[in-house]
């Protein structure tokens, strides 16, 4: 941590004045870009990635709440070894939105360099690929991680052979049920869900608020697929991700929102309030997400 740091306020003053500083933190300035340039590209790949700017804030999101629960704070560091993907810029977004310490490290470090980097700062979490030109980044990272006291979070890109992408039993990913050119209908998706919430949570959407689901794709690797959004103007109310015989919903909760919502939380059941209540504060709200399964026979 940087503790001798010299600011001189004249040059500081005259910077704010002249507008070349302001209050804007990155995070503001990306939250504001990506909501207005949703569907423009931001960035590709050699790999044939290619993410917009909308993708990149949806996955990064859920990454963040993910990183949250597992116990990621702001001010941890996170560290990140990537080689040249799309991928990269994800894990950026979700590390700036935890309000994490981003720790970028060379993606030719080896075991010996990883375990003395990260050490050094502390790192509570790490970020990479499985596997990339010959090197088997997740059985290095795991022959380090007790070394490494402070590390809590591993998670692993798996972009050249995903190991779930097609399992012989269980539930299908959306990519797989319906490729990017072969667009579902809500009732296709309803059909391949098999769960009836689904359905009410549309109609309640509808009688509420007066939106219609929104069918988005994903390119992102980390959930790739068809989901879907539940939006009133630019706002996302509601993030439904499908796979077949279940579905989660994620939503997201301001400072604002999380105050009004918990004085009318005596009012909610027993289970929403259990999740409520064991979903840790993100940056002053929460990001609630629950999972719906409905068996058949």
């Amino acid at each position: 941590m940087i503790t001798d740091l010299k600011i001189n306020e004249e040059q500081k003053r005259k910077y704010y004045e002249a507008g070349y500083w302001t209050a804007d933190t990155i995070r503001d300035i990306w939250e504001r870009t990506a909501a207005a340039h949703r569907d423009d590209e931001y960035v590709a790949d050699d790999q044939g990635t290619r993410l917009t700017y909308g993708e990149v804030d949806d996955a990064a999101s859920r990454l963040a709440a993910w990183l949250v629960e597992t116990g990621v704070k702001p001010g941890d560091v996170v560290t990140l070894q990537f080689p040249n993907w799309a991928e990269f810029c994800i894990a950026y977004v979700a590390v700036m939105k935890v309000g994490a310490v981003m720790h970028p490290v060379p993606r030719n470090y080896n075991d010996m360099d990883l375990e003395y980097a990260m050490n050094l700062v502390g790192s509570v979490a790490y970020i990479g690929p499985t596997f990339f030109h010959g090197v088997d980044y997740e059985a290095q990272i795991l022959s380090i991680a007790e070394d490494i006291p402070t590390l809590k979070v591993i998670a692993l890109v798996d972009k050249k052979a995903p190991k779930k992408t097609a399992p012989a039993e269980g539930p299908v990913p959306g990519d797989i049920a319906w490729p990017q050119q072969m667009k579902p209908s809500l009732a296709d998706i309803g059909a391949w869900v098999k769960n009836p919430l689904l359905g009410e949570l549309a109609a309640w959407m509808g009688e509420t608020y007066g939106i219609e689901p929104a069918i988005e794709f994903s390119r992102c690797s980390m959930d790739r697929g068809w989901n879907i959004k539940y939006k009133k103007g630019s706002k996302a109310l509601c993030a439904l991700y499908v796979r077949e015989g279940w579905f989660t919903a994620m939503v997201t909760l301001g400072a604002k929102q999380v105050a009004e919502l918990e004085t009318l939380l005596p009012t909610f059941s027993a289970s929403f309030r259990e999740l409520y209540e064991r979903t840790p504060p993100f940056n002053s709200g929460k990001w609630l997400g629950a999972t719906a399964l409905w068996w058949w026979t």
